[in-house]
């Protein structure tokens, strides 16, 4: 599948990347039909980081995007071939005392989609297509 990888400071590159096949019962991939570009995504270009947050591998940016169900997952019959929805990018933990009491905005561990938070990045919507977990899809 076609993808833009950011390799470093003003350098993204259109590439081609392995469509993401393998999915969990509790996953789904969406075909990205829109993205945002964040500030974030900007300073990732401009300055190839934001804040501590440097990059160590190639990966998409975009974590402001929607789309459309492209492979359904069997644990979420509500989410059929074809919904068009958005994502919330953010994978918070879920074992944590924040995550457990209902505040995962507070996680320690958080992942996002599009973001060198952490190793290894998590790429975001400047795909074709987002392998996620149907709990981050709403239509």
């Amino acid at each position: 599948m076609k993808s833009y990888l950011l390799y470093g400071k003003t350098d993204i590159r259109f590439c081609d990347i392995p469509y993401p096949e393998n999915t969990d019962e509790n996953e789904v991939i969406v075909k990205v039909r829109s993205v945002g570009i964040c500030g974030s995504d900007i300073h990732y270009y401009k300055d190839g980081k934001i804040g501590d947050f440097i990059p160590k591998a190639p990966f998409a940016l975009g974590h402001e995007l929607s789309g459309e169900i492209e492979k359904e997952s069997p644990l979420y019959p509500e989410m059929k071939k074809g919904t068009r929805v958005s994502i919330n990018p953010s994978r918070p933990c879920k074992t944590c005392v924040h995550c457990k009491a209902g505040k995962q905005n507070l996680c320690p561990s958080m992942k996002y989609l599009g973001s060198a938070s952490v190793f290894p990045h998590l790429n975001g919507g400047f795909s074709e297509y987002v392998k996620i977990p149907p709990k981050t899809v709403f239509p």
